[in-house]
């Protein structure tokens, strides 16, 4: 699977949608018929996403304020939150 920037900012907003304690905890999330399992943790100013996109596919984003960077399936990524679709079009369980 290669990296999709709506992948990746499907997760990242997500993860900035949600409120978390400091400690990790597990989510699930469909979009486009991919199931991503992932945890959410914060560590200081920065949001840590790590998971795997149809247990196959790895990845961990990190957001910190308007960024997203990280590695999704071995590859580079980076884009900003404004490239982020609205909630209103993810599908969460």
């Amino acid at each position: 699977m290669l990296f999709n920037l709506k992948t990746a900012s499907t997760l990242a907003l997500a993860a900035s949608a949600i409120v978390l304690p400091a400690l990790a905890q597990a989510e699930t999330l469909e979009r486009d018929g991919v199931t991503y399992e992932y945890t959410v943790k914060t560590v200081k100013d920065r949001t840590i996403i790590e998971g795997t996109a149809d247990r196959q596919t790895p990845f961990r984003l990190v957001v910190k304020g308007e960024r997203v960077s990280g590695e999704y399936n071995g590859k580079q990524v980076a884009f900003s939150t404004r490239d982020i679709k609205p909630a209103a079009e993810m599908a969460v369980r």
